[in-house]
């Protein structure tokens, strides 16, 4: 995450397009992940992509790919965030699986047939925390879950995508309005 000071085109890091080096707001900053101490986001080309919301973001940036196969044996060859170190992950098909992966690095297929696809960005990973998502047609629903500090939380998002970070091991609960929660990938914090 650079450490440089940043200006942005809006009133906060979560509703801004774009990070800059100026302060008048003409040169880009470099692609990579910008911090407010809360939020995470994560600029490409000088555009930012959606929030990582992150209370104490570990210090290994990191991404996460959806690995899909239908059929046959898979071996993936990437950085893993959690041991630092090259793996081979050999998956049977049928799958989809997300992998956590160091930033800046590619997976790549050493046997078999399957897709990688960057599925999110996502400011570091941990064994201990995962990403979920909050989504539906419209409104906004209550979730109870555990934080990432272990803390429970009662939140009521908008039903758009949202995501937010729970616990590993723990199961976050829709128990107001409507939405669906979905696994999203390795955690931000």
């Amino acid at each position: 995450m650079p450490t440089t000071p940043f200006y942005i085109n809006g009133p906060s890091l979560s509703s801004s397009t774009a990070v800059f080096d100026d302060a008048a707001l003409t040169t880009p900053s470099p692609n990579g992940f910008y911090s407010d101490g809360i939020v995470s986001r994560e600029q490409i080309d000088g555009v930012l992509l959606p929030e990582q919301i992150c209370t104490a973001c570990c210090h290994d940036l990191c991404s996460g790919w959806t690995a899909s196969a239908l059929i046959g044996t898979v071996t993936i060859r990437y950085t893993s965030c959690a041991d630092q170190e090259v793996i081979d992950y050999i998956i049977t098909g049928p799958f989809d699986e997300t992998l956590c992966v160091v930033y800046g690095t590619t997976p790549e297929i050493i046997f078999g047939k399957a897709s990688l696809v960057q599925s999110q960005s996502c400011g570091c990973c941990t064994q201990d925390c995962n990403t979920y998502r909050i989504f539906g047609i419209a409104g906004s629903a209550t979730v109870q879950y555990i934080d990432c500090a272990g803390v429970q939380q009662t939140n009521t998002f908008t039903v758009s995508d949202t995501l937010f970070n729970v616990k590993n091991n723990t199961t976050p609960i829709v128990t107001a309005g409507t939405g669906f929660i979905g696994f999203y990938g390795c955690g931000t914090e």
